[in-house]
Order: C-alpha cells, then sequence, then structure tokens
C-alpha cells in the first residue's frame, strides 16, 4: 500500500502543481517518440531484409493508422494539457 500512496500522491501532484505536469507529460510524449523512431527503424530493417510484400502493406496500413491517430488525438491532446498547464501557472503568479 505504501506504494499505491506514493502513486496516487505524484498522480495528485501532477494535478496541481505545474512543474510535475509538465514534467510528467514531457516525459510520456517523449517516451513515446522514441518508441515511434524504434518501431520505424525497425520497420526499415525488416524491409532491408526482404519483408513479403502482403507484410510491408500491412505495416505500412498501421503505421498509417498510428500516424492518424497522433495527428487527430495525441497532438490536440497535448496542446490541451499544455494550455491548462499554462492556465494553472497564471492563476500561481497573480
Amino acid at each position: 500500500m505504501i506504494i499505491w500512496n506514493k502513486i496516487k500522491n505524484f498522480v495528485d501532484k501532477t494535478y496541481t502543481d505545474r512543474e510535475t505536469g509538465e514534467k510528467f507529460i514531457t516525459f510520456v510524449l517523449s517516451l513515446g517518440t522514441i518508441g515511434i523512431l524504434l518501431c520505424l527503424i525497425w520497420f526499415a530493417l525488416l524491409c532491408k531484409e526482404g519483408l513479403p510484400l502482403w507484410c510491408i502493406i500491412f505495416d505500412i496500413a498501421i503505421i498509417a493508422f498510428c500516424a492518424w491517430a497522433i495527428i487527430k488525438a495525441i497532438i490536440p491532446g497535448a496542446k490541451q494539457v499544455y494550455k491548462h498547464l499554462g492556465e494553472m501557472g497564471y492563476k500561481e503568479k497573480n
């Protein structure tokens, strides 16, 4: 239960403390970016080794879906979070 309380306190702090919230969302987005880059590198290496055509088509469809999800959901959501954190910082200063 001690670990659960630490996690709960951290999550509560991300909602109330601007700096902690910015660090958390930046870390999550950075981790996602690294994962996407590693997947693209892996795909390129598989293509280089001679991946069958049906696999290439399927993988391109998955990459296109992920790009669509990033453009339609993740980027607007991140903008909204940073806007909220900016407003919270503005309220703290005043």
